[in-house]
Order: structure tokens, then sequence, then C-alpha cells
């Protein structure tokens, strides 16, 4: 795996084959259904991912182009070819929005930004169980704020009274560091053919 990634070029011809073969192709004959195949789909677009990652100082990310791909992407929305477009366009446009834009920094002293993801996905599982709400704007709309809300208190309740300890040392009990001390000097099992025991003491 270490040598595939010294071979970056030919890493990605590999997984872009692939990714066309499984994916794009399918979806160019009408012959890919995105929420029944989702779990294929979501492996390919996380190789198309790492394809990024391994060429990214080849990839260029500017307003032009994320112009150029929204409107091939609307030019297409009419045809046979609309869902590979929709898919790359929505990739290139989450690369843009995430490097582009100038945006206000988070103050480092708050990072709402782990426990909003992590409480992300139960919330929108929430919202489409208990409020029976499929459409995904709508779903996006209830649960961002709801999750970021609770990131919030995640992180002034839990994460940060819990970031105080990560420097401390713990003073264990003394009868624990006994009973480790013990369970770690067990007896080393005899060769085949020897007899006695060996202990795992050393001889001084």
């Amino acid at each position: 795996m270490l040598r595939l990634l010294r071979l970056p070029w030919l890493t990605s011809i590999a997984i872009a084959a692939i990714f066309s073969y499984l994916v794009l192709l399918p979806m160019e004959y009408g012959q890919f259904a995105l929420l029944p195949q989702l779990h294929t789909a979501v492996r390919a677009f996380f190789a198309a991912g790492a394809i990024l990652c391994l060429l990214r100082k080849y990839v260029r990310i500017s307003s032009g182009i994320m112009l150029v791909v929204a409107i091939v992407c609307g030019i297409m929305q009419r045809t046979i070819h609309h869902l590979p477009f929709a898919l790359l366009a929505t990739g290139y446009a989450v690369l843009w929005f995430s490097y582009v834009p100038r945006l206000p920094e988070i103050p480092r002293r708050a990072d709402f930004s782990y426990g909003t993801y992590l409480w992300g996905w139960p919330v929108q599982q929430t919202v489409v169980m208990l409020g029976h709400v499929k459409a995904p704007l709508v779903v996006f709309a209830i649960s961002a704020p709801t999750a970021l809300s609770i990131g919030v208190l995640s992180w002034f309740l839990i994460e940060k009274p819990a970031l105080r300890w990560k420097d401390r040392r713990i003073a264990w009990p003394s009868w624990m560091i006994r009973l480790v001390a013990m369970r770690s000097a067990k007896p080393v099992a005899p060769p085949e053919g020897a007899t006695g025991v060996i202990s795992a003491e050393q001889p001084g």
C-alpha cells in the first residue's frame, strides 16, 4: 500500500478507472439507482477524495472553475447525464466552499466543531424518525442549528472541562500498582524438552 502511495498518478488512474466502472458508467446508461446502491456510491466518492488528496498539489480550486462547473451542471440537468455531473459538482463545491470564501474564524477558545460533528447524525435521524421529515433541505434546516446548539453545550459542559485534565497525572493507589506488578511478573513457559520451571526473574 505504501508503495502505491509513492506512485500517485498510477494509483489515481487505477482508482478513477474503478470509480468510473462502478458508478459513472452505470449512471450514463441509467443503470445506477443512487439510494439502493448508496454504499457503492459512498465508497466511490471516498475514492475520488483519495485521488484529490494524492494529487492535491495539481488540483486548482477557484471561483472561475466553480462557475464553469455550475453552468455545465445546469446544462446537464435535463439530460440523462445529470446525476454524475450533479454529484461531481457537489464535491467540487464542497472544496470551493472550504478554501475560497473568507469566512469568519471561530475563536480557538470555543471549538464547537467536534460536538456538532458528533451530534449531527443522531439529530438528523431523530428529525427523520420523529418528525417524519424526508426532504433533505428541510432536514438540514432543522438539524443543523439543533446540532450546533448541542455542540455548544457539549463544549462548555463536557469537552472544555475534560481538556483541563489532559495534562494532569493520575495518582494511582499503591495497592493497584502492586497488583499490576504482580500480574505482569508471570512465569515464562519452558521450551519443549526442558525440565523444571523457568522463572521470570533473572539471576543477579
